[in-house]
């Protein structure tokens, strides 16, 4: 997918610079590729409930926020820039797959 590995990129510079590095951006985006079906599916197929490009699972999310991204300050904030508030929470279905930045911060 054409500027995916770029919004990676500009995505982590956002969390901050230690999240940057090529490896980070190649394992995001391999991930990406490889999980989607090359950027075929943004939701597992099946009856799974793997939501994005990276298929982030709903329950992944929240454990991801509750254990690492609330206890961050600093993290909260951009995660709150990327569009997480509280009605993405409620509704993972629709805020995750629509935003490719959020998709990336989680993974």
């Amino acid at each position: 997918m054409y500027y995916y590995k770029e919004l990676i990129e500009m995505t982590l510079k956002k969390l901050g610079k230690k999240y940057v590095s090529d490896d980070a951006i190649s394992l995001i985006y391999e991930t990406a590729v490889t999980e989607s079906g090359n950027f075929k599916y943004l939701k597992q197929t099946g009856k799974g409930p793997a939501l994005g490009f990276t298929q982030l699972e709903p329950d992944t999310i929240d454990d991801v926020w509750n254990n690492f991204i609330c206890h961050r300050q600093e993290l909260m904030v951009v995660f709150c820039e990327l569009g997480y508030n509280k009605y993405a929470k409620k509704q993972k279905n629709y805020y995750i797959p629509t935003n490719l930045a959020l998709q990336i911060a989680f993974t």
